[in-house]
């Protein structure tokens, strides 16, 4: 295939509007798209030929702890891209040091499990693990295919141009070996790309057979489910955009395209339907984010999508939204002229409900869109780091400083996947109530599975998060009094209410309450955000086991709304019935016709997925 000069298309992409929308896009975005190079030459290492940057805050797969220096390969990988991008001799002489870095710490060795992938950091090998993340074969896959692509064998130094060929034969076995499901949508995206070009460009006929039956595959099954089974995710919605949107720029082949193109389209949508213009926020639920509020970097990314058809920064915060990085800008993104008015709607009033599993009943998201806030929730989640399962926005003190409200459950400090929630909404009233799995992850619902029903732990709370509030003050003065009932001012018109309608963990006493407010480090748009957290703790002491016996009874449960000054009457709280039977917590709000029963006491992960569809029937 014939090589592409990406140097000459880097910047906005044209998407199927042309020069004109690349002219005018990104009016609302710094200028120097050189800036991400810029800062990712300053982290250079050439001891090691890797940038070196602060391990992920994320605590599975890796034993290393947060924020200590590391050397990643997968930013290595995407600034090595950028750097053979460049006519500049020492910076493509840099990229190709990169590369053979890369391709040294590729398991190679057949005989491993891990053949094919890389390890997160230099500092922490493969075995080292825990345990090895086999995303990592996609991830360095797709941009050892960018450089293969943009580079002529003659144009690397001698022999590196066969390595990375036969890097991505490595790559695609493991991909193909793996195998992933079609329900993980961002790495099956990856894979299927990964796939089908290593069968081009390696003019491999089983790896190219294989990509593109995934690729029909994957196209088939998000038809019939209606979406993406990763739903709703501001990080991995806008992986699949931009990997979708990489496959529109390299598949040779317009049937491949044209399957892409219907995916796509879809992807987009999913954006637009939960944006809430008035807070500059991607509503939820969402099943895969890794903060409550957009990053800058989120919002650069779709503001390039849009042009300047519509815009996610305000009118004072234009200038300040970060470049795409490096290995984006390439791409052309462009959202569907047909959904940009979602992104323009500053008056907005709706209610979506959305079908987030397969089969019938399905499990259910419901989004409730007003002019002064968003609330959103999910009929079933759990308490891991990376759900939203209830969650609101609403404009704060200025267009630029939105103001978020979320609900965790924390174990040590840290998300607790085995503890569940099943939710009902009713336009902008939610019941809720949490119950445990005594076969659930930890950290992570899959990686860190509790063993023999049994736990230490030395502090247990359930946290209310608000970002970035307008009136801290009020948050403060709440206190867990007989009554139980918060009125709380949210956003700039709004009021959330929430009534706590059993509090209890296990044989932990009754929580007490404790309000803290911390002001993160400054984002790459200069806002420190502050965040209060009101937490009922559970337990804080010393360090026990915890059993998850038949006895260890869970009953957390309330009832939520927000109301705005157009809303009318505000719900009636009070009028929540609560009953218990000896296995489980009954609600009623027959003023909506929200009804919602949970189990008391531990139960089989699989088992509360059922019991959430069984209720339904």
């Amino acid at each position: 295939m014939k090589k592409r000069k990406l140097s000459q298309c880097n910047g906005p992409g044209l998407g199927n509007g042309g020069t004109a929308h690349q002219a005018a896009s990104l009016s609302a975005v710094a200028e120097n798209d050189n800036a991400p190079l810029l800062d990712a030459d300053k982290r250079f290492d050439p001891d090691v030929n890797l940038l070196w940057d602060k391990s992920y805050v994320i605590k599975y797969h890796t034993q290393l702890p947060p924020g200590i220096p590391v050397h990643p390969t997968r930013e290595s990988a995407a600034y090595a891209a950028a750097l053979l991008d460049s006519s500049e001799l020492w910076r493509r002489e840099r990229g190709a040091a990169i590369v053979s870095k890369l391709l040294d710490l590729q398991d190679t060795n057949p005989a491993n499990k891990t053949c094919g992938i890389w390890s997160w950091y230099y500092e922490e090998p493969l075995p080292q693990m825990a345990p090895p993340d086999w995303n990592w074969a996609d991830f360095v896959g797709v941009q050892l295919m960018h450089i293969l692509l943009a580079n002529a064998p003659e144009e690397l130094p001698d022999g590196l141009y066969a390595r990375i060929q036969n890097a991505l034969r490595f790559a695609a076995g493991s991909i193909r070996h793996r195998d992933v499901p079609l329900s993980y949508t961002n790495i099956a995206i990856m894979g299927t790309y990964v796939m089908v070009m290593a069968g081009h460009e390696l003019d491999d006929p089983n790896l190219l057979a294989y990509g593109r039956d995934k690729l029909r595959k994957f196209v088939a099954f998000t038809r019939e489910f209606g979406g993406f089974p990763e739903y709703n995710s501001p990080n991995y919605t806008t992986i699949a955009v931009s990997e979708l949107s990489r496959m529109m720029r390299d598949f040779p082949l317009e049937d491949e395209r044209a399957l892409v193109r219907e995916v796509l389209d879809r992807a987009w949508s999913e954006i637009a339907l939960h944006w809430h213009a008035p807070s500059r926020q991607w509503a939820g639920p969402h099943s895969r984010s890794y903060s409550t509020m957009l990053t800058p970097e989120q919002l650069s990314f779709i503001q390039h999508g849009l042009g300047n058809r519509a815009s996610v920064a305000g009118t004072a915060n234009a200038g300040s939204l970060p470049p795409l990085s490096p290995d984006l800008q390439g791409l052309q993104l462009r959202c569907p002229d047909h959904l940009i008015h979602y992104f323009q709607d500053e008056k907005p009033r709706s209610h979506l409900v959305v079908s987030l599993s397969p089969g019938k009943p399905a499990i259910e998201g419901h989004t409730h869109m007003a002019p002064e806030f968003t609330l959103s929730s999910v009929e079933r989640g759990t308490f891991w780091n990376q759900f939203r399962v209830v969650s609101a926005y609403a404009p704060g003190k200025s267009p630029e400083v939105p103001t978020a409200f979320a609900m965790r459950f924390l174990h040590d400090g840290y998300d607790f996947s085995a503890l569940n929630i099943l939710t009902r909404q009713h336009d902008a009233c939610v019941l809720a109530a949490a119950c445990l799995a005594h076969d659930g992850g930890d950290k992570h619902p899959l990686l860190d599975i509790i063993q023999n029903a049994t736990i230490s732990a030395e502090d247990w709370r359930l946290r209310l998060e608000f970002t970035d509030p307008i009136d801290a003050e009020a948050l403060a003065r709440l206190k867990l009094d007989s009554n139980r009932v918060w009125r709380i001012p949210f956003g700039k018109g709004a009021t959330l209410s929430l009534r706590w309608l059993r509090l209890a963990f296990g044989d932990c006493n009754p929580p007490r309450l404790e309000i803290s407010g911390n002001f993160a480090q400054p984002d790459s748009s200069g806002h420190q955000r502050l965040t209060i957290n009101v937490d009922l703790v559970f337990y804080k002491g010393d360090r026990r086991d915890f059993h998850f016996n038949p006895t260890f009874m869970t009953a957390i449960a309330y009832g939520l709304s927000i109301h705005d000054k157009t809303s009318g009457v505000a719900p009636d709280l009070a009028a929540i019935s609560v009953s218990q039977t000896e296995d489980y917590l009954d609600l009623n709000w027959p003023a909506y016709g929200m009804k919602l029963s949970s189990p008391l006491y531990p139960q089989k992960e699989a088992d509360i997925i059922s019991w959430t569809t069984d209720q339904k029937r």
